[in-house]
């Protein structure tokens, strides 16, 4: 039994942590926690939503093969263990307001990505995210990427045809940042050779406020 779930049972919630355990849980929601431990839910794959306000920090692999994920709300986390999201391959949509760039690897079917406190991207960040069509890096300051494979089997981004997420080749992926980094990230040496330099939008024209950090317009996105 993982710490995790250890602490589950110890605050008294049995049927939880049998649940956990049984990987029969389709929910977790929880006000109180402040962290959850590697691996805690990796492979519970009838788990559709997470909503845990206070946590801060999740471990290594925490929810990993987690193939029914579909709603995330963890707006306090900041630190985020390796693999913590890796093919969760119901994932459409996540926004972590707090949190560093974690690896969504092999998330198939992420179209929007949200992170506002990113400061790099680095290896395999959205590799396999074949239907990613939107990444918002709100940083004000370029945000580095670090490693080539970042966007790789990202068709979206590269216009490759993909019999499953993208069929006709479309061309139709953005990264969207500040409007005063629109020309610096096309120029930024690994930024260039991952992503062609029509693929930035300033973020000003997609919130409703017109700010950078405002709520996205969806109808524009």
């Amino acid at each position: 039994m993982s710490d995790f779930i250890n602490t589950i049972d110890v605050m008294g919630d049995k049927e939880l942590a049998k649940a956990i355990i049984e990987s029969t849980i389709t929910e977790f929601k929880d006000n109180i926690i402040q962290s959850i431990g590697k691996f805690a839910f990796s492979y519970r794959t009838k788990l559709t939503s997470v909503d845990c306000p206070n946590v801060t920090e999740i471990g290594e692999s925490c929810f990993q093969n987690c193939e029914k994920l579909v709603d995330v709300n963890l707006p306090m986390l900041e630190t985020v263990g390796g693999n913590a999201f890796q093919r969760c391959s119901a994932l459409t949509r996540i926004s972590l307001p707090k949190a560093d760039m974690p690896t969504f690897r092999y998330c198939a079917k992420l179209e929007l990505c949200d992170l506002p406190s990113a400061t790099s991207v680095g290896y395999n960040a959205f590799g396999g995210c074949s239907s990613l069509k939107a990444v918002i890096l709100r940083s004000t300051t370029l945000v580095p990427l670090t490693h080539a494979t970042a966007f790789s089997d990202c068709c979206h981004f590269t216009g490759t045809v993909n019999a499953t997420y993208n069929p006709n080749g479309d061309k139709d992926g953005y990264a969207y940042v500040p409007r005063a980094l629109v020309e610096q990230y096309p120029v930024e040496t690994n930024w260039a050779a991952v992503l062609d330099s029509d693929r930035y939008r300033a973020l000003e024209d997609y919130t409703v406020d017109g700010t950078i950090y405002g709520d996205l317009d969806e109808s524009k996105i």
